[in-house]
């Protein structure tokens, strides 16, 4: 093997030492802006680092202007959830819808893909993450989910992980219309249990409170489709079961593959919205396509 004769420092590092340079002579403001610089320089490409620079950036402005060190945690909480929260656990957002499904997707794939190669890898990681009968890897199936949706175009967030309540997932697919995603891939049992029944229903019922425009499509990820005696199924859900996931990663698969046969096609806003519908994978077609009716037992 043979390393680089020279190494190199991420811009990011070197703002937060620059900063912290100037916080350890009183200059927590300049600090806090030389944070700001770096945020500004990354740009939409990585949230999740955005969002813990903005943190960094909160915790200078906290030594000196408290309200405004708020401000700056709670916009950093909607980049990236695992930050510390502000005081008041952040407000519920409302989440609004791509205008264009497609063009959403490919301005994401051409921030997120140098190639072809890291497209179809970035892609199989997704539903690798994603493990049924394994309640450890929730949080990772959780996460990937997140992710698939903003793969496809959609806006994707996880409110029970920014604000503490609300669904595991959350997809705008239309103006009109959200999906509020419960995920139990780590459920082993042969119906839906009351309580799952019962965490979905609510989770509909958080995004009628926050956002009574918008119609709901309940969706839950678990291994029967059958509701439980002792459980009411909630009105016009849909569940993915671990065949249908199959049959969405086979599509999804297909999807990143066709994408990734030519340079720069995935950011290429019509060839991606041809894939889009070839795959059944649009906003109105997904979730009638990969998924299925609750049954009652």
């Amino acid at each position: 093997m043979r390393y680089a004769e020279h190494g190199t420092v991420r811009g990011e590092a070197v703002a937060l030492r620059e900063a912290f340079d100037l916080a350890a002579t009183g200059r927590t403001p300049a600090a806090a802006e030389r944070v700001q610089k770096a945020v500004n320089a990354l740009g939409d490409g990585d949230k999740a680092l955005r969002g813990w620079l903005r943190e960094q950036k909160a915790a200078y402005l906290h030594l000196t202007d408290q309200k405004a060190a708020q401000q700056a945690l709670a916009g950093a909480l909607n980049d990236n959830a695992f930050v510390l929260r502000p005081v008041n656990h952040g407000a519920p957002v409302q989440l609004k819808a791509a205008a264009v499904q497609s063009r959403a997707a490919a301005d994401f794939l051409a921030a997120r893909y140098r190639d072809g190669t890291s497209l179809r890898l970035g892609v199989q990681a997704l539903f690798e993450d994603v493990v049924w009968g394994e309640e450890e890897r929730s949080d990772d199936a959780e996460r990937a989910w997140q992710q698939l949706g903003l793969h496809l175009g959609f806006a994707s967030t996880r409110p029970e992980k920014q604000y503490g309540t609300g669904p595991d997932n959350l997809w705008a697919l239309s103006a009109a219309r959200q999906a509020v995603v419960e995920l139990k891939t780590g459920c082993t049992t042969d119906t839906i249990a009351k309580k799952d029944m019962d965490q979905l229903g609510g989770s509909v019922r958080w995004l009628n409170d926050h956002n009574p425009e918008v119609e709901a499509l309940p969706v839950m990820l678990h291994p029967s489709r059958v509701c439980d005696a002792k459980a009411t199924a909630v009105p016009g859900m849909r569940v993915v079961t671990p065949a249908l996931f199959e049959k969405l990663k086979e599509a999804v698969t297909a999807y990143a593959a066709a994408l990734a046969s030519s340079p720069d096609r995935w950011a290429d806003e019509q060839a991606v919205h041809e894939q889009l519908a070839h795959h059944k994978l649009t906003g109105d077609r997904l979730f009638t396509t990969y998924t299925e009716a609750v049954r009652t037992s």
